[in-house]
């Protein structure tokens, strides 16, 4: 029988410190009191996106790239604990650990937003928009007279494409796709020249 985690934070109970050692190249993670170590494993920019979900609007913050490793450590120990007892224990290590792996995952954060932002940026940019199921029986209503949606002669309205980018995104993604280059000199005016 597996045992449910519990808040030990709201029940009073001090939640355990955690340490992270370097050794030979690797970081090991320990808890106070807690007779095993297990190894730190820095994730990848590539893990990181695939944690991600799918219909996520924002990337992930470094806060949430350095606890999930956290959290699979206490896994590894077989520890249980609540997701905000993980994150206390996660945060209270984050402000001890050493400048270099800091800046580890520093880097890690912004690699990680540059892939994401590339990923994101066609899929925002063409996202379609289909009609809910009543508003394209208004749609079929309205237009009974309209000539057969089976023909090739007929053209359908049911797919809109809304612009999920800011203006400025906007301006400078047509200018990457048709070869421009921004000039945001004059604003309003010859936002964009070929570029030769």
């Amino acid at each position: 029988m597996t045992s449910k985690p519990y808040s030990r934070s709201n029940n009073g109970v001090r939640l355990p410190l955690a340490y992270l050692y370097l050794q030979n190249d690797v970081y090991y993670f320990y808890l106070e009191g807690h007779p095993n170590h297990v190894t730190f494993i820095i994730p990848t920019k590539f893990q990181v996106l695939e944690s991600c979900k799918p219909t996520s609007k924002k990337p992930p913050t470094i806060y949430i790239i350095f606890r999930n490793p956290v959290q699979k450590c206490l896994r590894q120990l077989s520890l249980k604990f609540e997701r905000k007892d993980v994150s206390k224990i996660s945060s209270d290590l984050w402000r001890r650990i050493d400048s270099n792996l800091r800046t580890r995952f520093e880097n890690l954060y912004h690699q990680t937003i540059e892939e994401w932002r590339k990923g994101r940026l066609i899929f925002e940019f063409f996202n379609p928009l289909i009609a809910e199921a009543e508003s394209s029986a208004e749609h079929e209503q309205n237009n009974s007279d309209s000539p057969d949606p089976n023909s090739p002669d007929s053209v359908s309205s049911s797919v809109e494409f809304e612009n999920k980018l800011s203006y400025r995104e906007n301006q400078v993604v047509i200018g990457e796709l048709f070869g421009w280059g921004y000039v945001p000199l004059i604003p309003g005016y010859n936002k964009y020249l070929e570029s030769p």
